[in-house]
């Protein structure tokens, strides 16, 4: 709490909270990349204040912008970027106290290539006055803006119905995030049948992707080339502050943090299918089992290096005759 509370006063400085993100409006236009256009939205009121008051003129919300997308050779990399995503129930503005919640986040894979890994890129929070197919209408061009990287959009499936639904109907299902297996260090991509969304089987769960979310708050990253604890990467105000008075037992909605702690899990599972690739790889490259091999790498001179990388690929060569 502490630590947040630091990022807040960093935020309020010189109202730095209010810059450091652009509200944008968006609209398809197919002259535009990925057939989406962003234009600044001088009209928009970004939530900013927790816990929000009924004195706001509307609920709309906004989309955020804190780092535009990422072109290599002309293109966004169909993994660069994920999504998470909390949805609200009512469809009418004014039933409930809950705000739908999407956050977008930079793969931390593209780290070690000078990228802002894991950082967050974009948010999108409110309440649609078009009801929930608005609401996710701008989630729809949201994720194309940053590229349709397939299986980008992960979301609570204990309320995702309309989710689903809406992508169906779009016929953009593959926009999805494939459901994670339960059991612990297996990968969503070893399933055969395709279940869509997280679901949440208890408070037990959800508490341990609080404690996941604790420990990623506080984990070193590397942003805008310098070394920083995660949270001092957070752009998002509202979500500090939610994290700040967060308490599991309030009854009350903490939309943000509750799309936020879906974040560490999706790294994981990200994590899991580089893995999986890498496997899959060395199946098909004997050569590759020797170039995990450290032993192989240890300073010394060439010739020892060279004769016993000779020995261990004739022994490996034996083993598949």
């Amino acid at each position: 709490i502490s630590e947040l509370i630091e990022q807040e006063r960093r935020l309020i400085h010189h109202g730095k909270y209010k810059t450091i993100g652009k509200p944008v409006k968006l609209t398809w236009d197919t002259n535009s990349n990925y057939g989406v256009k962003a234009e600044y939205d001088d009209t928009a009121e970004p939530f900013y204040e927790f816990p929000w008051t009924r004195n706001m003129s509307a609920l709309d919300g906004a989309v955020m912008i804190y780092e535009e997308p990422n072109y290599v050779n002309g293109e966004i990399p169909e993994d660069m970027y994920f999504f998470v995503l909390d949805p609200y129930v009512a469809d009418d503005p004014e039933e409930g106290g809950s705000l739908g919640v999407l956050y977008g986040f930079l793969n931390p894979k593209y780290t070690p290539k000078g990228y802002n890994g894991s950082a967050l890129v974009c948010s999108y929070i409110g309440k649609h006055p078009d009801g929930k197919d608005g609401f996710y209408s701008n989630i729809e061009k949201l994720i194309a803006y940053y590229g349709n990287n397939p299986r980008s959009l992960w979301y609570e499936a204990n309320r995702g119905d309309s989710v689903r639904g809406y992508f169906v109907k779009k016929r953009k299902t593959q926009l999805l995030a494939l459901r994670p297996n339960k059991e612990k260090g297996s990968s969503i991509y070893e399933k055969r049948v395709l279940d869509y969304g997280i679901m949440l089987t208890g408070i037990e769960q959800k508490l341990e992707l609080i404690s996941d979310t604790s420990d990623y708050l506080l984990q070193h990253v590397t942003h805008d080339g310098s070394t920083k604890r995660y949270y001092e990467t957070i752009a998002d105000i509202f979500l500090i502050r939610q994290m700040i008075s967060f308490e599991i037992k309030k009854h009350k909605n903490f939309d943000a943090v509750s799309a936020f702690i879906l974040m560490p899990l999706v790294v994981k599972e990200l994590e899991h299918k580089i893995i999986q690739e890498i496997e899959k790889k060395s199946k098909h490259n004997p050569m590759a089992v020797l170039s995990m091999n450290t032993n192989i790498f240890k300073t010394e001179d060439t010739h020892r290096r060279i004769e016993k990388f000779k020995q261990q690929y004739e022994q490996f060569a034996n083993r598949i005759d």
